[in-house]
């Protein structure tokens, strides 16, 4: 659904929010960010990285797509200590998992994977 924004300005680009895409693990983030760089994107904010949220430790990768939405690669880092099933890594194959999209508005990532 498309509607007008709920600031009263004009809509564009997102107009303060996010596209991003759950990841599962850095490798993969970074391998997004490199192809969304490659096809015209253009890196934003901070270098790929980890970051620290008020859910714990995440790796963020940013870019800007030609049309100028805001796009984010997203994996959230387990906790120390806690042991996780990392399979595979890299980019999506055909016939493996894919990354999940979430949506999120402004800087918050908060919202649950869909």
């Amino acid at each position: 659904m498309v509607s007008k924004p709920v600031d009263g300005e004009p809509a564009n680009h997102a107009n303060g929010g996010t596209i991003g895409f759950t990841m599962s693990d850095a490798k993969q983030a970074d391998a997004w960010h490199k192809a969304g760089i490659a096809n015209g994107g253009t890196t934003i904010e901070d270098p790929p990285g980890v970051r620290q949220g008020a859910a714990g430790q995440m790796y963020l990768a940013y870019l800007r797509d030609p049309d100028g939405n805001k796009l984010c690669a997203l994996y959230r880092m387990p906790a120390a200590g806690i042991i996780t099933d990392q399979t595979g890594g890299g980019p999506p194959v055909p016939g493996g998992p894919r990354p999940r999209m979430f949506i999120a508005r402004s800087s918050s990532f908060l919202i649950p994977s869909l």
